[in-house]
């Protein structure tokens, strides 16, 4: 998707900044050995800066450092999580809770951020649940791509949150109107312009005769009696005429 393709271009540029950061002596890696000295709530403003291309980004993204702090989100992450997690005091996901899709709750350290930054490698399109503190939730595929220095090591994550719930729930309102077709006693058969069975459910099993199996494919002539195929036929121009 086109976000995707975004963030991959602005990661890249990061990535530099980063490095520049490391060789300067105050990158992510040496902020993180000595936390005493660099703590994430106090983040340098030059830092912060490198990654202000992602305010403007429709969709939701954060960045934690190597330990998995917070160290900068979107408006669009405060908005898809429901809140505004506080910078440099919340770990690896900024989301009230986190559900896997079949509804078991994820710890934070079992986030695709977390898991991501503990394998060393990206974990792309993990779907996930967010529970928001109203109640609501959204479901999302997660996007983490890490940010190493010029030595290769991990210095942090970037992680894109896509919105799919409009998606999932085209899904579903597709799937319940379809188990409605499949359990009707009534024949609902789809065919095309040529007459051309696409689909066929258990009603017109039961009244015609033939399964599903049998008539997918096959020419819906098949169960109109001979003497009326010239009338069935009739009609067949203008349905054609009305789709061009």
């Amino acid at each position: 998707m086109r976000a995707a393709a975004l963030i991959g271009k602005q990661v890249r540029q990061c990535r530099r900044a980063d490095d520049i950061s490391s060789r300067n002596g105050s990158g992510a890696i040496e902020q993180s050995r000595d936390r005493s000295k660099h703590s994430p709530r106090n983040s340098s403003s030059a830092k912060i800066g490198a990654y202000t291309w992602l305010e403007g980004l429709p969709v939701a993204a954060y960045r934690t450092d190597v330990d998995g702090w917070i160290s900068f989100y979107n408006p669009a992450a405060s908005k898809l999580w429901g809140c505004v997690p506080a910078i440099g005091s919340t770990r690896w996901c900024g989301a009230w809770r986190l559900y896997s899709p079949d509804g078991q709750l994820i710890p934070p350290e079992e986030s695709p951020t977390a898991l991501s930054l503990r394998e060393g490698k990206p974990t792309h399109a993990i779907p996930a649940v967010i529970e928001r503190q109203d109640g609501t939730r959204v479901s999302i595929l997660c996007y983490p791509t890490l940010l190493r220095d010029a030595t290769g090591c991990i210095v942090g994550v970037i992680s894109l949150l896509v919105n799919v719930s409009k998606q999932n729930n085209v899904s579903d309102e597709t799937q319940r109107l379809m188990d409605i077709v499949e359990a009707s006693n009534d024949a609902i058969i789809c065919e095309t312009l040529g007459g051309v069975v696409v689909s066929w459910n258990t009603g017109a099993t039961q009244i015609f005769g033939y399964t599903s199996r049998e008539m997918v494919g096959q020419p819906v002539a098949r169960i109109i009696p001979f003497d009326l195929h010239e009338k069935s036929g009739r009609y067949l121009p203008d349905w054609r005429l009305v789709s061009a």
